[in-house]
């Protein structure tokens, strides 16, 4: 297999299906190459009919599941230019964005780094819905949770997907648009796009500590009344609320598609270093998208109810929370149902975005160093960059290697493509320091509590981050101990969310559920 040039992605509507191609997969390395291959813009390479040709793609996985895409051919490339350009002749087919999520996760469920689920947790739930969900509005990724009978999930989308990007942008001529229709926008035009809103909700145009960001940003920013900060597209200005808005909206929305009933009710998670003016802007803005707030729950606390704390008589528990936006570590002291938060040490500046950075940058010193192309500077190359990073730092946590290929990066003087294969201890090394940073806060803290780590009862880890394979073993090591993760971290704040608001509206609970997924 090899990936073709650059092609724009298809639209999301369905095409008339030409072909039909099935896909055997041996080992679940297959898989996980299927899934890197079609993150590249070009897609999977597979053999020939016209450009633009709808395509139904089946892939068989080692279990003898069998998966069904659909999607479109993007490029042929013929046998002459094939061998002009010492490459195997054939077509690309790039699937549409409702299955990337989907591919992925089979590739990661192949893994035997995939945490696996307790035995307490139930498949599909049924019975009766509670009135209120659980909202984990995170820096890089939403979720949103509910109890369905007695069992609280996070609820997917129409596509099976459980995260949905934090982003929100303003294609033109038309109505904005959320989540992972957004993240498209943002590839063809970062300048439209507005991600990271978390991170200045409740914030002042004067507050230096969001400077930088705004200043960075493709986006224009201007200061409104009392100082507030208000985005500027296409000459119209929008309050950071009303975007914040539009994301919670999403989330209720793929709750009220999921549940099948109206929802107006909701529990909302914060960092803990949230102030009352970030706390008053998200009530503000759960509001406009006609939710009430039962109440604002702080991360470390839903965390640590997920993973079930509070069974003892007395625990002292440390929660690690190192997302896709921000890093946070608290220490919390636990007597059965109630929860004080005893320090907290947390980065704003500190995610998964940083990983990704760490590699991008990498790529982009030795784009530098063979073509005189300087990427940062290309604010769509750059972009496409980095959310092609975020890709090759999720398939490490599942194998030894990861390829990066981005066709067409750049067009002009000539046409030149990224192609490397990224090892994961080339990663590793890159991030380091990241994790580092994490761990100088966690001493910090327990210095301040003169408390060591043996002293702690259990250690709850939380976000994406903690399941790359190098953060978890450097922590495991950390706290002396090895960490079971029985609830995915990047759910964890969500489901906490999500039995919080069951217990505020009195509906019982027995735990858990397992992902909902399409198949």
């Amino acid at each position: 297999m090899s990936v073709p040039p650059k092609v724009p992605p298809p639209k999301s509507e369905s095409h008339q299906r030409e072909l039909r191609i099935s896909i055997k997969c041996p080992d679940w390395k297959q898989v996980a190459r299927l899934a890197s291959l079609n993150a590249g813009p070009g897609g999977i390479f597979v053999n020939t009919p016209a450009i633009g040709s709808g395509v139904e793609l089946q892939v068989e996985l080692p279990n003898g599941n069998k998966l069904k895409f659909t999607g479109q051919v993007q490029r042929v490339l013929s046998a002459e230019r094939a061998k002009a350009e010492n490459r195997s002749p054939g077509l690309a087919i790039r699937l549409g964005p409702e299955h990337e999520a989907q591919l992925r996760r089979a590739a990661e469920e192949g893994s035997s780094t995939s945490p696996k689920a307790p035995t307490t947790r139930k498949k599909h739930p049924e019975g009766p819905v509670a009135s209120a969900i659980g909202i984990d509005f995170g820096t890089t990724y939403t979720s949103v949770s509910a109890a369905v009978g007695s069992w609280v999930m996070v609820l997917p989308d129409e596509a099976g997907r459980t995260l949905q990007p934090s982003l929100v942008a303003f294609p033109e001529g038309e109505p904005p648009c959320v989540g992972w229709k957004a993240r498209q926008v943002l590839v063809q035009d970062p300048r439209r796009a507005v991600s990271s809103i978390k991170r200045i909700m409740g914030r002042k145009f004067s507050d230096p500590s969001v400077a930088g960001l705004l200043q960075q940003a493709a986006y224009r920013s201007s200061r409104g009344s009392n100082d507030s900060i208000v985005i500027e597209i296409d000459n119209k200005t929008h309050q950071v609320v009303e975007i914040c808005a539009l994301i919670i909206g999403r989330a209720r929305e793929i709750a009220e598609k999921y549940l099948h009933t109206k929802v107006k009710k909701a529990v909302f998670t914060v960092p803990v270093g949230f102030g009352q003016s970030e706390r008053d802007a998200l009530r503000r803005a759960a509001q406009i998208a006609q939710l009430e707030v039962l109440e604002i729950f702080d991360e470390p606390l839903a965390g640590a109810l997920a993973y079930g704390t509070g069974q003892k008589k007395n625990e002292v528990i440390a929660v690690y929370d190192f997302g896709g936006g921000t890093f946070d570590f608290s220490v919390l002291d636990i007597v059965h149902d109630n929860f004080r938060v005893c320090g907290t040490k947390g980065d704003p500046w500190l995610g998964g975005d940083d990983f990704d950075l760490a590699i991008a940058n990498s790529v982009a010193d030795q784009f530098w160093r063979s073509h005189q192309v300087e990427l940062r500077q290309r604010a769509i190359e750059w972009q496409r960059l980095l959310l092609a990073c975020e890709r090759v730092k999720r398939n490490l946590s599942s194998a030894e290697s990861a390829e990066l290929v981005i066709e067409g990066i750049v067009d002009s003087p000539t046409p030149m493509d990224i192609r490397q294969t990224i090892a994961r201890s080339q990663f590793e090394a890159l991030c380091k320091e990241l994790l580092e940073r994490s761990l100088a806060a966690c001493t910090e803290t327990l210095d301040a509590l003169k408390l060591a780590p043996s002293d702690l009862t259990d250690v709850v880890v939380m976000g994406g981050v903690s399941r790359i394979p190098f953060v978890k073993n450097g922590v495991g090591r950390y706290f002396e101990r090895e960490l079971v993760q029985t609830v995915n971290p990047e759910e964890a704040v969500a489901l906490g969310a999500g039995l919080r608001a069951a217990q505020c509206v009195s509906h019982p609970v027995e735990g858990i559920a397992s992902i909902a997924t399409s198949e």
